[in-house]
């Protein structure tokens, strides 16, 4: 006895071609997603360092620059980086007021949930005395992310 005696075999694989194409569908956008579209995040925060003795014989402060990757993948972290004026200034007049800043410990690696220290010394000048209204860290992706205001401010008073 045939439990299944109307089957149309046709039909069946038609829907389960369907199904595999659902499934390859949804995997191909997936591998796009984390691929391309996804890029790591990491957060930035800022402290005052040592004091050290510029070239200029001046004692002014070291900054240290803390960032950790909160993933997903590898994060390169390119330069630092200061906004010399407001944000809104820059978009108004077609001026770029972001300024690469001289740093120690750039081009590090980090995986997810790593941390790394980046230092910024006071070479010639402090960075401090420009007044910046930021102060970030530029990622292998052109990607900015600024340290906190209330950072920044507690470091220029």
């Amino acid at each position: 006895m045939m439990w299944f005696p109307a089957i149309d075999y046709a039909a069946v694989a038609i829907v389960i071609s369907i199904c595999a194409l659902m499934v390859s569908c949804f995997s191909l956008g997936w591998n796009i997603y984390r691929d391309i579209i996804a890029k790591p995040r990491f957060r930035v925060s800022l402290r005052i360092g040592r004091w050290t003795y510029s070239t200029k014989r001046i004692y002014a402060p070291d900054l240290d620059l803390a960032v950790v990757n909160f993933g997903p993948g590898l994060l390169v972290v390119r330069n630092a980086v200061i906004r010399t004026r407001p944000a809104f200034w820059s978009w108004l007049e077609n001026d770029s007021s972001i300024e690469l800043v001289l740093a120690e410990n750039l081009s590090a690696e980090l995986e997810k949930g790593q941390r790394v220290i980046i230092q910024v010394p006071n070479l010639h000048e402090c960075i401090l005395d420009k007044r910046p209204f930021g102060i970030g860290i530029r990622d292998a992706c052109g990607r900015i992310r600024w340290a906190p205001k209330g950072e920044l401010k507690k470091v220029l008073s």
